[in-house]
């Protein structure tokens, strides 16, 4: 399987319940995907009793697909998604060329009587380490 194939092809679901790798081929864990920028690979410094804990030093990332994709895009109603993972000094490198955009959602639920009012602000900036990311947090 090519890297890129391996990489990509960790489906899962909502509460799924996981089937043995007997009866589906061969289940996949976070720490054997290797990171989709350099091909390191990962560990884990989770507790012992997780049955598939993150990887160290490295972000996970789902998608349910999205319209435009000529490769991989799930009906609204389905539960499958793809997953990949990319290491910290990966993610940071993108990061500084522009290409991680952070979305920030700001929440408000008020109740006027009974009318409950729902207020969400978005705001989408470029993501950059978390030290230097408090200013953008407060401009909502």
């Amino acid at each position: 399987m090519s890297r890129c194939s391996r990489t990509i092809l960790l489906l899962a679901g909502h509460g799924a319940s996981y089937a043995s790798p007997a009866e589906e081929g061969e289940i996949l864990k976070y720490t054997d995907l290797r990171c989709v920028g350099c091909n390191s690979e990962f560990t884990s410094d989770g507790p012992a009793d997780w049955n598939d804990s993150p990887p160290s030093g490295g972000v996970i990332f789902t998608s349910h697909g999205n319209y435009g994709s000529t490769i991989y895009d799930e009906p609204p109603s389905s539960p499958d998604y793809i997953v990949m993972v990319i290491c910290d000094d990966c993610l940071t490198a993108e990061a500084n060329r522009g290409n991680v955009m952070h979305v920030i959602i700001d929440r408000k639920f008020l109740r006027e009587g009974d009318t409950e009012v729902r207020t969400v602000k978005e705001r989408r900036v470029p993501w950059h380490r978390e030290e230097e990311h408090e200013q953008d947090k407060t401009d909502l």
